[in-house]
């Protein structure tokens, strides 16, 4: 969580590092089809870079950034949603994204 200033003071981010024991492309494909995405963010695309990089946009405004490295034993995504309203927005889309994220882990573990 990074500390804002200025007249960006009551904007929040949050930031969410996960690893996964699949290819950063496979990862990539799933994180890049918002059809796969928890259907209450209704995201779209903005901006991606093949195998490592997606932007969206959600309707609140808000952007999450997902980047994604290789690991020996698999892939790292890091995300950091930004442009977050509330204290209580925070907290419901790091609940959201956690439990994506650990369904998404169990696909891909199999």
């Amino acid at each position: 969580m990074s500390e804002n200033r200025g007249r960006n003071a009551d904007i929040l981010s949050l930031e969410i590092v996960v690893e996964f024991p699949a290819e950063a492309s496979r990862i990539f494909s799933i994180v890049g089809d918002v059809a796969q995405w928890p259907e209450s963010l209704q995201p779209r695309i903005l901006k991606s870079a093949p195998h490592s990089k997606i932007i969206a946009g959600l309707p609140d405004f808000s952007r999450p950034e997902f980047t994604l490295s290789t690991k020996p034993q698999g892939c790292e995504l890091s995300l950091l949603h930004d442009l977050i309203k509330s204290t209580e927005d925070r907290k419901e889309y790091r609940k959201i994204w956690n439990a994506w994220f650990k369904s998404v882990l169990k696909r891909v573990s199999l």
